[in-house]
C-alpha cells in the first residue's frame, strides 16, 4: 500500500499539479463561449492560437484599429519588446515575427502578426501563436495572443474600434 502511495506522490500528482498551475497562471476566460468543456479540449489537444474575424472564441478574433500600418508595426515592435518577445528580423513588409520562451520549461513559440488594411482605412491585426513542441499547449499561446491584444488595448495612440 505505501508502495501504491508513493507511486501515485511521485508519478501522478506533479503532472496534476503543473497542468493546474499552467492553466491557473494563464488566467484564460474559462467561462466565455464556447463554454469551459470545449475550451479544455482545445488547451489540452492544440499547439496554436490563430485569431480570425468569426473565431468562435470571441478573445481570438481579429482586432481592427485606426492608425496607418506602417505607425502600427513600429508601436508593435515596441510593445514586443516591452513583453519581453525577441523580434525576427525579416524582409520588408507590415508583418511581424517574434519568438516568446515559456517561462518554466524553456519552450519556443514563434509569433505571427499580420497586418492587413483595410478598404475604410483601419487596420485589422491578425495573430497566429504556435509552439514549436508538444500538442497541447495549456492555453499558453492564447495566453500570447491576449497580452499583446491588451497592450494594444491600452495604447493611447491607437484608437481599436467594435
Amino acid at each position: 500500500m505505501k508502495i501504491l502511495l508513493a507511486i501515485i506522490a511521485l508519478v501522478i500528482i506533479p503532472p496534476l499539479v503543473m497542468v493546474a498551475s499552467a492553466f491557473y497562471r494563464n488566467d484564460l476566460p474559462w467561462t466565455a463561449p464556447p463554454g469551459p468543456l470545449t475550451r479544455l479540449k482545445t488547451y489540452i489537444s492544440t499547439h496554436v492560437a490563430r485569431t480570425a474575424e468569426q473565431h468562435p472564441y470571441p478573445e481570438l478574433r481579429s482586432l481592427h484599429v485606426r492608425m496607418p500600418a506602417g505607425a502600427l508595426r513600429d508601436s508593435l515592435t515596441e510593445m514586443i519588446d516591452r513583453l519581453g518577445w525577441v523580434l525576427v528580423p525579416q524582409a520588408a513588409g507590415d508583418d511581424i515575427h517574434a519568438v516568446v520562451t515559456t517561462p518554466l520549461f524553456k519552450y519556443r513559440d514563434d509569433i505571427h502578426i499580420m497586418l492587413r488594411p483595410l478598404a475604410d482605412g483601419s487596420v485589422a491585426v491578425d495573430v497566429e501563436s504556435i509552439s514549436r513542441v508538444g500538442h497541447g499547449d495549456l492555453g499558453t499561446n492564447t495566453r500570447h495572443v491576449l497580452d499583446l491584444y491588451r497592450m494594444i488595448r491600452s495604447d493611447p495612440d491607437i484608437t481599436v474600434l467594435p
